[in-house]
């Protein structure tokens, strides 16, 4: 509407860029060359053909996008690109090949899925993963498909959380392998428990994509965390779902449990004690270095295997609210807060020295004593609220 009623004020004579007013032509700074600038082809004016009053005679939707803004449109442009090239297959097959895959991209990694042969309800699957050593024992224990996965019936591993509109819920499965043994897979179900994202500011996406995309990044920089197995989307009945399949960390137990059996007979000793420290802060800076922000970096999101005559092992877990930041500050200082806030049993000189570890100092520089106080400050604010 507003381009129609601007491009008859051009043609009256009474508006836009001088150029197109009578008597006045082609300054410099003038609209009139405002269209090649954002690569639109030059307006027609009526001074190039057979009148010298400079009246427009372009068409309308060149006369409206003339006077737009250039980075609006561009952004506007990629959102469109962008929710085109998440949602819609790369690739249509050929009624030859019986529709049996589908091409989907991703904007961290591109891989080849299996779309599945019926929607829950109704439903349209929007992406699907499928780990490629582990298909064939998925699809062996009815777990090869979004359909099959989400009726899948198993006891609740945690209860499932009401919030954000909808719930989420995991389960934990004993996969028997053929060669003996068996595999501890955990079974993360949500529906309408969305996350709001710069990606989808408004209606938002699965938290479990955003883990997924996390867990794959994390995977390519070689930080220990959970294997995906599984992963897909889709919207049944008007409610987005989500489904994630994870290997379970075998032998691996929270660092809060580590802890309080270590400290269960009084003080362990300091070597012992030190060793754990070490190898925790270790995985931290392996974290920030890969510039992950955890964003909930408790001790029970920290799993230690330690058997005996051996040096423990650490992996991160619960990568759902982790995003990657550019700043090495920020994440250091609100990842470190929110563990030292949590880290009962750690003396001062434990945090003194899992902070030199983390650093990788002998002792504190001007900078690392800023750093420092900075983390205090953040933690003792968070536990007074």
């Amino acid at each position: 509407m507003v381009g129609h009623r601007l491009a008859g004020r051009l043609q009256a004579g009474r508006c836009g860029p001088r150029s197109a007013r009578p008597g006045r032509r082609g300054t410099r700074g003038s609209g009139h060359h405002l269209p090649r600038r954002i690569g639109l082809p030059p307006l027609i004016t009526s001074s190039q053909h057979d009148s010298h009053c400079g009246r427009l005679r372009a068409p309308d939707f060149f006369v409206a996008a003339a006077f737009r803004k250039p980075r609006l449109t561009a952004y506007r442009s990629g959102q469109v690109r962008a929710r085109f090239r998440r949602f819609v297959p790369a690739a249509r097959p050929s009624a030859a090949s019986g529709a049996s895959k589908v091409g989907f991209r991703d904007n961290s990694t591109s891989f080849q899925v299996s779309a599945p042969q019926r929607a829950p309800c109704k439903g349209i699957s929007l992406a699907l993963f499928i780990s490629p050593e582990r298909r064939p024992l998925l699809e062996a224990n009815h777990l090869g498909s979004f359909d099959d996965a989400w009726v899948f019936k198993a006891a609740w591993f945690e209860e499932p959380n009401a919030r954000r509109g909808g719930w989420s819920g995991v389960c934990r499965i004993a996969l028997p392998l053929p060669e003996g043994g068996e595999l501890g897979v955990f079974l993360k179900r949500q529906e309408n428990h969305q996350r709001r994202t710069w990606r989808h500011p408004i209606a938002g996406e699965p938290s479990f994509a955003c883990e997924f995309r996390m867990l794959r990044y994390v995977e390519a920089h070689d930080v220990p965390a959970p294997r995906p197995l599984f992963f897909g989307s889709a919207v049944a009945d008007g409610k987005p779902r989500g489904i994630l399949m994870t290997q379970e960390l075998a032998g691996y137990r929270p660092l809060d449990v580590v802890m309080r059996e270590l400290f269960a007979d009084g003080c362990p000793p300091l070597a012992r004690k030190r060793l754990l420290l070490r190898k925790v802060a270790a995985l931290v800076r392996q974290l920030h270095d890969a510039r992950v922000m955890h964003r909930s970096l408790y001790p029970k999101h920290l799993f230690v295997r330690w058997d005996s005559g051996a040096e423990p092992e650490v992996a991160v877990i619960d990568l759902e609210k982790s995003r990657t930041t550019l700043i090495a500050a920020v994440r250091t200082v609100y990842d470190l807060a929110t563990l030292m806030r949590h880290s009962d049993y750690w003396s001062r000189s434990d945090r003194l020295y899992f902070l030199l570890q983390y650093l990788g100092l002998q002792r504190l520089t001007p900078w690392a004593r800023r750093l420092c106080r900075w983390i205090v400050k953040r933690a003792q604010r968070k536990r007074r609220d």
